[in-house]
């Protein structure tokens, strides 16, 4: 008696460890690729700048940038927090009401980046990740495991899939606010999923629901969309079931977060209607444009399929269905064989029955429901991600991979549970699983790491008593932001705007620098013309490239 007793115990133990050290694995695998990040895409650099610049959210506009010369010591203090101004949270959302996101990623930022003041290092922006990371990483396992019924075995593999995806390790290398967008969506998904599955709202899950509600909304707008549908979809599911209730209760919950957001952050509305003249404007402008609806949901499903399947999802799919009816074929003969050799009882014969009206349900009918509403949401937040968003990157629909992850491992132990061998087809289904994961790592690395960059600092550094001329169109003004940790080790630096073939403002910038500068051209540009235009117009006899850059050319001219 006392052994059995023992055994759910040491079951659940096991169980526990296994989970610890999963998701110890994945924080060590998150640090190992955070560590291969050699480089930034301008919009990281903007998160520092836009998180430490004192009141200047931008580095090329109302600045000395724009008056003439300035000290390269100037592009470095944008992206670190001032001695004088450490934890100055008015600045940031200042910075913020200027730019097109809420402030709440970047508040962290700035937290981090004051502690360590006139310094600037990856790891301010990516140990928030990983934190961010390993919360979403427990948030899929515990909603798996509701939705399974506890069945933690199912949870950790759907904890896995996620957490050891293409897709996840770019989420967390990232430096902007999509891994902490990805945390609360899942977060607030987990939360809807023990409301509607326990059948109960208590104070302290709307308390929850609130909180996780309006830290959504300061992370980025496009939670207003996951949270909306996701909210209808809860609404709908409380209506039919005459909840009425719970149903006010709710109601007033997320209409307390949204005034919450306004009070605290009230521009916030302003950019989601589209009153701005940034990304707000331009999303309601994308909307109209359905002619590129289905383009652009090509481009995204293109990228789920390469960050999480490999590139091979319909493959996976037909292995998967041709293993399961293998293992079927297999439970069928022993079926067979077993019926030869002895004959069964009335009840056992019932009991065979009900086993097989049960041993399919791999979740609860709520669980259904929660899982459904949940793929309904992210199924129009990618329709509407694929008509609004500026570009078609993956950043846009992180968030929703976990729940994708989720899906596809319901997915394929569905199939295998209709196999009969229980046993025999997890296994199976474990195994397809890890060898999806394996295949996205041998085709491909991470995203955001930009190894190409590595050495691009310590060479400009080589070139630190030279003087630095950045030449870009004026409509590509922003461009110098792209280069500041560069920018940041000459002596002086001067952005000189041309239009057109109209070089003419070269010719003073070049009167007014030192012998031999480090010149940086827009990649726009016809570079060989300008080369040739500077070195004819300045009598230089050398032109060398100094770094290859994703946008622009660096050539160190001499005489």
């Amino acid at each position: 008696m006392g052994n059995r007793h023992n055994m759910p115990r040491k079951h659940k133990r096991t169980s526990r460890l296994l989970f610890l050290s999963v998701l110890i694995l994945q924080i060590l695998f998150a640090v190992f690729w955070s560590s291969q990040k050699a480089g930034f895409w301008v919009d990281e650099l903007w998160s520092y700048g836009l998180a430490n610049s004192y009141y200047h959210p931008y580095v090329y506009i109302e600045g000395p940038v724009e008056e003439g010369w300035v000290p390269g010591e100037y592009f470095g203090d944008y992206v670190t927090a001032d001695t004088e101004h450490r934890f100055d949270y008015g600045s940031v959302f200042y910075n913020q009401e200027q730019d097109t996101h809420p402030p709440l990623f970047y508040m962290v930022l700035h937290t981090i980046s004051s502690f360590f003041p006139e310094t600037f290092s990856k790891w301010y922006g990516l140990f928030p990740n990983i934190i961010y990371f390993s919360i979403t990483s427990i948030l899929v396992y515990l909603w798996c495991s509701k939705l399974s019924g506890g069945n933690r075995n199912f949870a950790l593999l759907a904890m896995i899939f996620w957490g050891f995806s293409i897709a996840a390790m770019s989420c967390v290398i990232y430096i902007r606010m999509y891994m902490l967008l990805t945390m609360w969506f899942v977060a607030t998904l987990y939360l809807h999923s023990c409301m509607l599955m326990e059948n109960r709202q208590s104070f302290r899950q709307l308390a929850a629901l609130l909180l996780i509600t309006f830290s959504g909304f300061f992370t980025h707008y496009y939670f207003s969309i996951l949270g909306a549908f996701l909210s209808a979809g809860y609404i709908c599911w409380l209506m039919l079931h005459k909840h009425w209730k719970r149903l006010w209760q709710y109601v007033v919950t997320m209409l307390l977060s949204l005034g919450l957001v306004w009070i605290v952050f009230p521009d916030t509305f302003v950019k989601i209607f589209g009153r701005d003249s940034n990304r707000g404007v331009q999303a309601y402008q994308n909307l109209k444009n359905a002619s590129s609806l289905l383009p652009h949901l090509n481009t995204y499903l293109g990228i789920i399929n390469t960050e999480m399947f490999a590139g091979h999802l319909v493959l996976f799919l037909l292995a998967a269905a041709a293993a399961a009816f293998f293992l079927r074929q297999l439970h069928i003969r022993r079926a067979e064989n077993s019926i030869r050799t002895r004959r069964l009882s009335d009840a056992s014969r019932r009991e065979q029955r009900k086993e097989k009206r049960t041993e399919h349900l791999l979740v609860s009918q709520s669980a259904c429901a929660a899982l459904g509403i949940a793929a309904v949401d992210i199924c129009i937040y990618t329709i509407l991600i694929a008509l609004i968003a500026p570009y078609q990157a993956d950043r846009y629909i992180f968030c929703i991979f976990p729940v994708i992850a989720i899906g596809f491992t319901i997915l394929i132990c569905k199939i295998f549970s209709l196999t009969k061998e229980k046993k025999k087809g997890f296994q199976a289904a474990c195994i397809l699983l890890l060898v999806l994961v394996a295949g996205q790592w041998i085709q491909r690395t991470p995203g955001y790491l930009y190894t190409e960059k590595k050495n691009n600092v310590a060479l400009s550094q080589q070139y630190s008593d030279k003087d630095c001329l950045y030449i870009t169109y004026d409509y590509n003004r922003y461009l110098p932001t792209n280069n500041v940790l560069e920018l940041q080790n000459y002596q002086r630096v001067l952005t000189v705007k041309v239009s057109g073939e109209d070089y003419m403002p070269i010719d003073s910038a070049l009167q007014e620098t030192m012998t031999s500068p480090v010149v940086y051209i827009d990649g726009m540009m016809n570079v060989s013309d300008v080369i040739q235009y500077i070195t004819n117009a300045g009598g230089y006899t050398k032109s060398t490239e100094i770094y290859p850059d994703d946008k622009t050319y660096v050539i160190y001219f001499e005489k």
